[in-house]
């Protein structure tokens, strides 16, 4: 056995161990030491249960592959293990007939469960990171992307990316101004600088060409070093293509259709009882944002506005109102940002945990949307990304959606072409499992401040 799978072994057990363990102390305090057995037994019988369902969640999380991920992230993750576990196990006391549980050991549960879990995996996180140690890396390609993509490889997560510097293409030195990251040499001279700075993994800009492109991954390969590819819009159409053969000719076959019928189809049908299903359990919570935005701010509660969907077409998107009413009579369309002078208190708080888009689960009954896809933007913003951004129009093959990959993937700074990619990804790896491993991820960034809206 592998060093890593003995380091995942250890964890699955010391998680199962403290989630059984959280159970025996919620017992213990709730009953004053003792452990009566009118209820006690109850746990014993749902033990395998419980463990199945605590191992499930760890995996969908992806809590045993942690080293590149923030702190953030994990505890966020372990927040909604602990939540799930108490949900599944008032579902197994039904379905088992074990009504002699106590409700009050569960909700302790679930708060000591994000205490032993929290503790536990902080420090195997931070000794993970420690075994790892730094990754040295250098950045190729256009000195502006490579800037971006050496800042958000740091910033990610400081303690494992460390950037050496940039080999530049495509411009003179003289004319460069400081962007922040030492350059280490022109291009040309590649096989020089990486000779010379003895590297870990090397992150290619998506606008160095694809000769060059191709020229590093020989070299990477020849010498033993990682290669991180930034894809542009050509290279994640290749990836999306499918084999055929015409005669004896090799072809990649690229539908115009993102989608299958069939995945159409059980992605409809997916999205018509999931939102049929979360409209009914959370309208008395709509009723009560409905009356607080009422309390707070002049105007209407629900707020509409146009969006580009499926095909280019035209529909009308709704929220809970957050701003101030006719907040851009006077601005026009505006981006808004994380801290907008417009927002009202109650909508900053709706924005935070994000319940504005409740009533986007009507729009994904009417058809409009889908519960998973690439967020549906405004006409004027739609216009301008055409423009800008090569390719941009092609998200639009597919059925907007509440959130999507670039959602749980992204942060609320990350750019319109990186989103992009995470939704043009998002259809070339559609299945529905894939659609419920976002639904459970977008619930853990719901408690991220910085992740994507």
């Amino acid at each position: 056995m592998g060093r890593k799978r003995f380091y995942i072994l250890i964890q699955i057990i010391i998680d199962m161990a403290l989630i059984q363990l959280g159970y025996v102390l919620a017992f213990f305090i709730r009953y004053q030491g003792e452990f009566p057995e009118a209820n006690f037994p109850s746990y014993i019988k749902l033990i395998p249960w419980i463990t199945v369902l605590g191992l499930v969640l760890f995996l969908i999380y992806g809590l045993y592959e942690t080293v590149y991920k923030r702190w953030s992230e994990i505890f966020s993750s372990i927040i909604w293990v602990a939540i799930f576990i108490g949900a599944g196990n008032t579902a197994f006391s039904f379905m088992l007939r074990e009504f002699a549980f106590p409700r009050t050991v569960l909700v302790l549960t679930c708060v000591l469960h994000v205490i032993l879990l929290g503790i536990w995996r902080y420090l195997a996180w931070k000794l993970a990171t420690k075994l790892h140690g730094r990754v040295r890396v250098i950045v190729i390609g256009d000195p502006e992307e490579a800037k971006m993509i050496a800042s958000k490889a740091e910033n990610g997560n400081r303690e494992i990316f460390q950037v050496t510097g940039i080999i530049y293409d495509g411009f003179s030195l003289n004319e460069s101004r400081d962007i922040g990251y030492p350059f280490i040499g022109k291009y040309e001279n590649l096989a020089a600088c990486l000779d010379k700075y003895r590297v870990d993994t090397i992150f290619v800009c998506p606008g160095l060409c694809k000769e060059k492109k191709l020229q590093v991954i020989e070299y990477c390969l020849t010498h033993r070093i990682d290669v991180n590819l930034v894809p542009d819009f050509y290279e994640i159409l290749i990836a999306q293509a499918r084999i055929h053969q015409v005669d004896d000719i090799p072809v990649f076959h690229i539908n115009k259709k993102l989608l299958s019928p069939f995945d159409r189809l059980i992605k409809r049908a997916m999205d018509l009882v999931v939102s049929f299903l979360g409209g009914v359990l959370t309208m008395p919570l709509m009723l009560v944002i409905a009356v607080l935005i009422k309390i707070d701010s002049q105007g209407p509660v629900l707020f509409q506005q146009e969006r580009v969907g499926e095909d280019g077409r035209i529909f009308n998107l709704y929220k809970f109102r957050t701003m101030k009413d006719h907040a851009e009579a006077e601005s026009g369309p505006v981006l808004s940002g994380q801290n907008d002078s417009r927002t009202t208190r109650v909508g900053r708080f709706l924005r935070v945990t994000r319940l504005d888009e409740l009533p986007q689960l009507f729009n994904v009954l009417k058809g409009d949307m889908s519960l998973i896809g690439p967020r549906p933007e405004r006409p004027f913003f739609v216009e301008q990304f055409n423009r800008e951004i090569k390719g941009y129009d092609y998200r639009h093959k597919l059925r907007g959606g509440i959130t999507g990959l670039a959602q749980i993937s992204g942060k609320y700074s990350t750019n319109p072409e990186d989103k992009l990619r995470f939704d043009l990804l998002y259809a070339k790896n559609y299945s529905p499992l894939v659609d419920l491993h976002i639904l459970f991820h977008t619930l853990k960034v719901l408690l991220i401040r910085d992740k994507a809206s």
